[in-house]
């Protein structure tokens, strides 16, 4: 079984980024970066009535371009 941070490190490896420490950059990210999910973000997009593309790097990563509607 995979751990969670392991999982992170090799997904955001797919997409060319590289860590010294996985568990260490996860608990980061964890703490401070507020990632979530693709349909709560774009439900938040819905509603302040922006149009979006989405591009997704892998299946848990995602750039967004955003334009008033």
């Amino acid at each position: 079984m995979q751990t969670l941070p392991t999982w992170y490190y090799n997904d955001l490896q797919q997409v060319g980024v590289d860590f010294e420490d996985p568990a260490d950059d996860f608990e980061t990210h964890v703490r401070e970066e507020y990632s979530t999910f693709a349909w709560i973000i774009e439900g938040m997009l819905n509603r302040v009535r922006l149009e979006f593309e989405s591009n997704y790097l892998s299946p848990t990563m995602a750039e967004y371009i955003c334009r008033k509607r």
